[in-house]
């Protein structure tokens, strides 16, 4: 007797264990294909795309971010491939940033959960372009303990809108 529900437990439990690894393997094909759609949208926006992690002192303070990803118009807008930024902190990759509020306003999305939205912030490229300056709409949400942004490109608009300007000023 003892015998026989042990085989019938055995049994029981091994059904119960195929069912469980049929029911894992369903949920991976599932996360692949929703990574996989993750990505194949993310990685053909016009947008720039990062996500970045606070790097922190011994007191708690963020003093820089590590780049976790980047989609491959991030990485033209920087002039720098993956393999350049993927892992690397951001006031590496952009040390001399003109407008460093914008750092700030980085960290105030992850301590805050406060998003982020500035309409225009100028670059000066650091790559072979220099001196060529750009424009971007940046916007950002707290990740985790760090952030995600979206940088869209609105060079060509700000050059319009500054020959524009000069040229009132030239007729004035």
């Amino acid at each position: 007797y003892h015998t026989r529900c042990r085989s019938l437990d055995t049994q029981s439990a091994n059904r119960e264990l195929r069912r469980t690894v049929a029911q894992l393997h369903q949920l991976e094909d599932e996360l692949r294909r929703s990574d996989e759609r993750f990505r194949a949208s993310v990685e053909t926006m016009l947008d720039g795309c990062s996500v970045c992690s606070a790097v922190r002192d011994s007191t708690g303070r963020i003093v820089d971010f590590t780049l976790e990803y980047l989609n491959e118009t991030a990485c033209q807008f920087n002039g720098m491939s993956k393999d350049q930024l993927v892992g690397g902190r951001l006031l590496v990759v952009r040390p001399k940033q003109p407008d460093p509020s914008l750092f700030w306003d980085y960290c105030r999305v992850v301590e805050t959960g406060e998003r982020l939205n500035r309409e225009r912030v100028l670059y000066v490229n650091q790559d072979q372009r220099q001196g060529v300056e750009a424009a971007y709409n940046v916007r950002a949400a707290k990740l985790g303990d760090g952030f995600v942004a979206a940088s869209l490109d609105i060079t060509g608009r700000a050059r319009a809108e500054a020959a524009r300007q000069e040229s009132e000023a030239k007729r004035s």
